[in-house]
């Protein structure tokens, strides 16, 4: 298990982290986190007490929200970093939808294209409507933190996982302090599919939960992997009728949250230009894009037969799409 966690804070960030710092700062920081690691392991912090961890928990609720307030400015600005232009891509597409235009002739302030699915529009616009599509990685944090809290009856186990994630992944206060919208999506796909596999207390909550993850769905298309994965769960240890049930009503959420969109001028639905990123990894390895969507399909594929744990296996086709995507593009770089 704690190989794997390792894995999971550090690859998401190796490739930012070598950007800034060379190989020099990336092996320090892999061995800062590694470390830390055999430290927790061995003083097992989830284990404090109820005061101490809801301690823990506003102070860094407190220290990632003054982070925002301070940093955020300054690199959306471009004062340092660059700056990001996914919060931007959020806020343009969600004006003109609300203005009755579509989202997809739009550009953002460096000229890209809204590559963002509809599922994410849709849910970002009460953020944008706010005043900025980038404060919702706040709140989708806060909801992070009470799936954890919730799923493991612990607060100190919650708090654990936040300072962990939080101190172990920089890539994480990265997209806080840039507003980039990746974060708060995997966030609120990760709550969703836990929502789904979990809200059994009634038949609204069950169908509320199911359109819930549709949407989270139709937000990213590596994220329609995971719909596979969940109903098989759910069909294992639920029964057939509500696995398929959920599964049916989410999938038919994600495709009329989608279609509109990409039949209303599909030679501008720029989301599907993310599907031919993936052959830039050619360059580094002939065949990359194809062999890597072919495995990550099979592997797909196995885990909604075989999986045990739906979150280990949601997490295991999005970790296999970071890790190839990691280490081809550090192979680019170093040519």
């Amino acid at each position: 298990m704690w190989t794997w966690l390792f894995l999971a804070l550090t690859l998401p960030s190796v490739t930012t982290v070598f950007r800034y710092v060379g190989w020099p700062g990336t092996l320090a920081y892999l061995l800062g986190v590694g470390l830390a690691l055999i430290w927790s392991r061995a003083n097992q912090p989830w284990t404090m007490t109820e005061q101490r961890a809801w301690g823990l928990t506003m102070v860094m609720a407190v220290a990632v929200t003054t982070a925002f307030v301070l940093v955020y400015p300054l690199a959306n600005s471009g004062f340092f970093g660059g700056g990001s232009d996914s919060d931007d891509s959020l806020n343009v597409a969600v004006r003109a939808l609300l203005a009755g235009h579509y989202p997809y002739y739009e550009v953002t302030y460096l000229g890209n294209a809204v590559h963002e699915m509809p599922g994410m529009l849709l849910l970002s616009a009460p953020f944008v409507l706010l005043g900025n599509s980038a404060y919702q990685n706040l709140p989708w944090l806060a909801a992070f933190f009470a799936v954890v809290r919730a799923e493991f009856r612990s607060t100190a186990v919650a708090a654990t996982v936040l300072l962990t994630v939080l101190c172990g992944c920089p890539l994480v206060m990265q997209r806080v302090v840039t507003g980039g919208n990746p974060l708060a999506n995997s966030l609120f796909t990760c709550v969703g599919a836990w929502w789904m596999t979990r809200a059994h207390r009634s038949p609204l909550a069950d169908v509320v939960s199911a359109v819930t993850f549709g949407l989270a769905l139709s937000s990213r298309l590596n994220f329609l992997l995971l719909l596979p994965i969940v109903v098989g769960y759910e069909v294992r240890y639920r029964g057939a009728t509500t696995g398929y049930r959920h599964g049916a009503i989410a999938g038919a959420v994600c495709l009329l949250a989608t279609a509109p969109f990409y039949l209303y001028d599909p030679a501008h639905f720029t989301p599907l230009e993310g599907m031919v990123r993936i052959t830039v990894l050619n360059g580094a390895l002939p065949g990359a894009g194809v062999g890597i969507s072919l495995a990550v399909l099979a592997l797909t594929l196995w885990l909604t037969l075989h999986g045990r744990d739906v979150f280990a296996s949601c997490a295991a086709v999005q970790a296999f799409l970071v890790a190839a995507a990691t280490l081809l593009s550090l192979r680019l770089t170093e040519h």
